[in-house]
């Protein structure tokens, strides 16, 4: 079987009509630059349950899961990071207390002269940045919606 970069190699050189013998080892050379060694998935969980032992002295945490480049498997070397969502429990750290952020924006809103928008117009107001995002080329249209969503 050829390797990843011959894949590539043959795929580009049918895309464009011609065909280079240095692309597949340039391609190939490239590939084991950035790929990563090792289980993604170890790695990322190794991630997580670091994250957990920071937090699990200040928090009650129900459950933690990795996901991002890692998970993804869409990783380079030297830019894998891992994001980790971490479900707390909700009776302990949030039920009956106020967001000690949300006074504060209202005041500075309201010190600005901008009126607070209801939730329908802020949450409209970010999938419009979201959507200019995309148009402009700055987000990918999956990245974008998956925000939006």
């Amino acid at each position: 079987m050829a390797s990843l970069g011959g894949r590539l190699a043959a795929r580009l050189a049918g895309a464009f009509g011609r065909g280079d013998g240095r692309l597949v080892e340039r391609l190939d050379g490239l590939l084991e630059e950035i790929a990563i060694d090792g289980s993604l998935m170890d790695t990322a969980n190794t991630r997580r349950d670091r994250i957990v032992e920071l937090l699990k002295d200040e928090f009650t945490i129900l459950e933690a899961f990795p996901t991002g480049f890692l998970v993804r498997g869409t990783a380079l070397s030297g830019h894998a990071d891992v994001d980790v969502i971490v479900a707390l429990h909700y009776g302990k750290h949030i039920e009956g207390k106020e967001p000690e952020v949300g006074p504060l924006f209202t005041k500075a809103l309201s010190e600005l002269g901008i009126p607070v928008p209801s939730r329908d117009e802020a949450s409209m107001t970010i999938a419009r940045e979201f959507a200019r995002q995309i148009i402009a080329g700055e987000s990918s249209p999956y990245e974008g919606a998956r925000r939006i969503w």
